[in-house]
């Protein structure tokens, strides 16, 4: 194959980077997209698993971590990130700056007493940090070292209009020094989404407002610039998986000290991905059987080649053997909760937040509500111990918000990246899930 022609100057990621993510978003190589514009890749990526024992799909790794694929023998043509090559130690934080993310690990595991359940437990990423946490601060806490280490001037980021991920990104960027802008697509409105949308205004993001999922990559050509530091949805690829390979560890250890029992299945919610895929190269490396159910919160059909190759990287990024199919055996992946979609609150979930309420617990409609419904299911059919992976930041929003605008205060462009319900009303819980 001969070179490519030169890119344009001061595109990050590089044009390589940016048909990455037109893949992405318009289904290539399967040339197969959900109904949602939502990326996915078709075909033969998941027939790859076996084919592919070293776990090396440029295709695939190119899309979920344009950047940590580089360090692997690909090198985008004119990245306008810097890029120093020095490593980042797994764990890492910003302890040098009293004002940046400091992780509060680690997070507290209890049983959770709910009616018809047996062996169920919750390990509670919620409490990982103060004003905000959820599962996004493990990764941030690799992240923006590497970002500071890297001379960053600006992280720029990619989600939905309700990001938990864009929130914690703006909070903990902008008090380490850096500005923050996101991308954001429009999502349907609910209260949470609403409240986490408003949030993130309040702590300084710059939305730059997509029309939807589809135009990333269009848009990062338009709105890149140098200095930026780029961080995939959800905090996806290698190093946000890392923040999770830790995780893994640190219930072992919790599980050697008596404070729970070893879980037969662990239930994570799957956005990104990242978390699961840290999950599964972390317990891979310590003595635990658990098995991981991830619940898919977006109808995405090539999922789980997205969660292992992220893990791929990750186990390599760590200098970890490879063990594919290993980890492919270990991930069960449950859609039946899904519903209308991403953002979109399903019957099931709804329960489940009733049933969470009664033991204190409060779960958003796009990701742990769908997420404790599996988990609530195998509480109740399974004899063996059920181990909750809560997500969501248990922290209250409201400090957050008060120095955030009303949302009839927006200018429409922003308003309007929450789009009303025009599928009825939410659905209604017609019993106990």
């Amino acid at each position: 194959m001969g070179e490519m022609p030169p890119e344009p100057a001061q595109t990050t990621p590089s044009g390589r980077v940016r048909r990455a993510w037109n893949n992405h978003a318009s289904g290539r190589p399967g040339r197969r997209a959900d109904r949602t514009g939502v990326a996915t890749w078709a075909g033969a990526l998941d027939g790859r698993l076996e084919r592919e024992p070293r776990g090396r799909w440029p295709a695939v790794e190119r899309a979920v971590d344009p950047i940590e694929s580089d360090r692997h023998g690909w090198q985008p043509a004119d990245a306008a990130i810097t890029r120093n090559r020095k490593p980042i130690e797994a764990g890492a934080h910003l302890s040098s700056n009293p004002q940046s993310l400091v992780p509060s690990l680690p997070t507290p595991v209890t049983p959770l007493h709910i009616a018809g359940t047996r062996g169920l437990w919750m390990k509670n990423d919620g409490a990982s940090a103060s004003p905000y946490g959820g599962n996004k601060i493990r990764k941030l806490a690799i992240l923006l070292p590497d970002a500071l280490n890297r001379g960053a001037r600006r992280l720029l980021t990619v989600g939905a209009a309700g990001s938990h991920h864009a929130l914690a990104t703006a909070l903990y960027g902008k008090r380490a020094g850096l500005e923050v802008s996101a991308l954001l697509a429009p999502q349907l409105h609910t209260e949470h989404a609403e409240r986490t949308f408003l949030a993130a205004l309040g702590v300084g993001l710059e939305v730059l407002p997509l029309p939807s999922v589809a135009s990333v990559a269009d848009a990062l050509r338009r709105v890149t610039r140098k200095g930026d530091y780029w961080i995939g949805p959800g905090a996806m690829g290698a190093m946000g998986a890392m923040g999770y390979t830790s995780a893994a560890r640190e219930l072992w250890h919790q599980v050697e000290s008596g404070a729970l029992p070893e879980p037969d299945r662990l239930v994570v919610a799957v956005g990104s991905g990242s978390t699961a895929a840290g999950l599964l190269v972390g317990l891979a490396d310590t003595p635990l059987s658990t098995r991981v159910v991830g619940v898919q919160t977006a109808k995405n059909p090539t999922v789980r080649s997205v969660i292992l190759a992220q893990a791929c990287l990750a186990a390599r990024r760590e200098h970890l053997p490879i063990r594919l199919r290993e980890w492919s055996q270990r991930l069960e992946l449950r859609s039946d909760v899904v519903g209308a979609g991403y953002g979109v609150p399903c019957e099931r979930g709804v329960r489940a937040t009733q049933n969470a309420a009664s033991a204190g617990l409060k779960l958003d409609p796009t990701y742990t509500a769908k997420a404790f419904a599996i988990a609530l299911e195998l509480g109740r059919t399974d004899t063996a111990p059920t181990l909750y992976w809560h997500t969501l930041s248990s922290a209250p929003l409201e400090p957050l918000l008060a120095s955030a605008p009303k949302l009839e205060q927006l200018p429409a462009r922003l308003r309007h990246l929450l789009r009303p319900n025009t599928l009825g009303d939410p659905p209604k819980s017609t019993g106990s899930e």
